[in-house]
């Protein structure tokens, strides 16, 4: 059974859904995915929350770097999206620099990581469509 309110849960509903875009024709990059499987396997020895605070500026600066070279920014409200700090600046600089941003809520009554699957693959469809209506 999925907690659908833990990190574990969220970084997997996450890699669904960059997994989904990839495969629909898009390219995906997300700090969730990317990032945090550096930072797992990473042989240094910090604590997790020591990591953070060494790490948390060369990510963003990482973030923004590849922001500033996109079409457009996705963001998925999961379960506790608006407390990262990393995810409110990213939103902050597309708006700064003017790139659209896509947002995407956590749909109601999802319960499986199938069903997210298809949430996704709609919402992956949904944004090719904005993006081809944008470049008419």
């Amino acid at each position: 059974e999925c907690d659908w309110s833990s990190d574990v849960c969220s970084s997997d509903l996450v890699g669904i859904f960059v997994e989904v875009l990839l495969l629909s024709g898009l390219f995906a990059y997300s700090p969730v995915v990317h990032g945090h499987a550096i930072q797992e396997n990473s042989p240094r020895k910090y604590s997790h929350l020591e990591r953070i605070d060494i790490e948390k500026e060369i990510w963003l600066s990482n973030a923004m770097q590849l922001l500033a070279r996109c079409d457009f920014m996705v963001t998925l409200e999961l379960p506790g999206w608006e407390l990262s700090y990393g995810l409110q600046k990213e939103r902050e600089y597309v708006q700064h620099i003017g790139i659209p941003e896509f947002i995407i809520r956590f749909p109601e009554g999802i319960h499986s990581k199938e069903e997210w699957l298809t949430a996704c693959k709609f919402q992956a469809e949904a944004i090719k469509n904005a993006i081809l209506l944008r470049s008419v």
